[in-house]
């Protein structure tokens, strides 16, 4: 059986801060719903996998991700045309590195519609 990622515990006041370096520092859980985390700043259900290797992981890593899946895609021709645009035609589709997660529950709202 796989052990589950450990969860780290963020401070929920307004303004605080988390108290660790890293890219969640100085993040302020505010009035909006955040779909990351619970109104306590813990990781919700499903996200503490992702929270921990965020933690883990540095800047210059995601950016070295995020510029290898661009040339990926360019290279197989995950692209767009954009005509009339002066900063070239072919674009690669817009995506979000960081996976949106969503719980069995959630899902099963959503595939009833209500």
């Amino acid at each position: 059986s796989m052990a589950q990622a450990p969860t780290m515990t963020l401070t929920a006041q307004k303004g605080a801060k988390p108290g660790q370096a890293g890219p969640f520092e100085g993040y302020n859980l505010g009035a909006p719903y955040d779909e990351m985390f619970d109104r306590a700043g813990n990781p919700r259900a499903g996200w503490a996998g992702l929270y921990n290797r965020l933690c883990t992981s540095d800047a210059k890593s995601l950016r070295d991700l995020q510029a290898n899946i661009d040339r990926t895609f360019m290279a197989q021709g995950v692209t767009f045309t954009v005509y009339g645009h002066d900063a070239g035609t072919e674009k690669i589709f817009p995506y979000d590195l960081l996976p949106r997660i969503i719980t069995s529950d959630e899902w099963t709202t959503l595939e009833r519609g209500r």
